[in-house]
């Protein structure tokens, strides 16, 4: 096995990638709600659901958005994940 090689198709494939956020609803991931943090993923989470939440929070390590969405969709989970390109040629 080539080491090299192989460290080199990771590097690669994850210069295509990017990693962030997403809530789950009874199950389905909704890829509208993808964002940097777990509390944009939550906001995005809300708004798509119809709810304006105003908030001073600024804090992107601050989890209270995460507990507002858990009181307003209590169905609700907020994973991470992993976002990849990938190229299918013909």
């Amino acid at each position: 096995m080539n080491t090299e090689a192989t460290f080199k198709e990771f590097t690669e494939s994850m210069a295509e990638s990017a990693t962030g956020f997403a809530v789950v609803i009874d199950g389905i991931l909704d890829i509208n709600t993808i964002g940097e943090t777990a509390s944009v993923a939550a906001s995005f989470a809300m708004a798509q659901r119809g709810f304006m939440i105003l908030s001073n929070c600024n804090d992107i390590t601050c989890d209270c958005k995460i507990g507002v969405l858990a009181k307003l969709i209590p169905n609700a989970k907020v994973i991470p994940v992993v976002v990849m390109l990938m190229v299918v040629e013909d």
